[in-house]
């Protein structure tokens, strides 16, 4: 079961399967931003097989919406560069595995409309290195 905690340094709440181990949780190499239906620590744990360590996390410069190809409506998360304002609100999956990661990209990048991308997001007072999937 999630519990969450607190990273008093960098204050940042973030959550975890059962105890924290004693290891920086946001330093992972491999972590994943999300702002759609895998913000669900269900479903999540559905695709990777395992309940992974996540926190709340913002995404500048982009937006979401439903956007229709080939007939077919998709939830896309959008960048706007021109609007750095812009703040879009997500879950970062942390410290994942490259299994974990293949497995969300089986997911993800089904039928070919999103790609892979690496951004930045900030999670409390950090800023952390991320991918996740845009429109192509």
């Amino acid at each position: 079961m999630y519990e969450p905690y607190y990273d008093e340094q960098d204050r940042t709440l973030f959550f975890v399967d059962g105890a924290p181990e004693k290891k920086d949780y946001f330093g992972g190499v491999m972590n994943v931003f999300s702002c759609g239906v895998l913000q669900s620590p269900s479903r999540m744990k559905t695709i990777i097989g395992h309940n992974a360590p996540f926190a709340p996390a913002v995404a500048f410069g982009f937006t979401r919406r439903w956007e229709k190809v080939k007939d077919k409506d998709y939830f896309f998360m959008i960048s706007t560069p021109d609007k750095g304002e812009r703040v879009l609100t997500g879950i970062i999956w942390l410290d994942l595995t490259r299994d974990d990661v293949k497995r969300i990209e089986t997911f993800e990048l089904q039928e070919n409309v999103r790609r892979r991308v690496t951004i930045k997001v900030q999670v409390g007072d950090r800023f952390i290195d991320t991918i996740t999937y845009i429109k192509r």
